[in-house]
């Protein structure tokens, strides 16, 4: 489920910040919600899903970024 996101964020809002291998797998995810792009197009009912990993990945960058200024 959700206990891998749940655990980024609180790592993020604790001010860690993300190493190679963290920002490879972000990485992976955004490719993957592009790949995804045309099945949303036939499915619409997907695409509140497919909006919420996006806000939450934008969250989850933008949150990494900060930490990484903060240090």
């Amino acid at each position: 489920g959700g206990e891998g996101v749940d655990a980024f964020a609180k790592f993020l809002d604790g001010g860690g910040t993300l190493d190679d291998h963290d920002i490879a797998f972000l990485e992976q995810v955004f490719e993957d919600m592009r790949d995804v792009k045309p099945l949303v197009q036939r499915h619409p009912e997907l695409e509140s899903l497919t909006a919420r990993i996006a806000v939450l990945y934008k969250e989850i960058t933008d949150k990494a970024l900060a930490n990484e200024q903060g240090s």
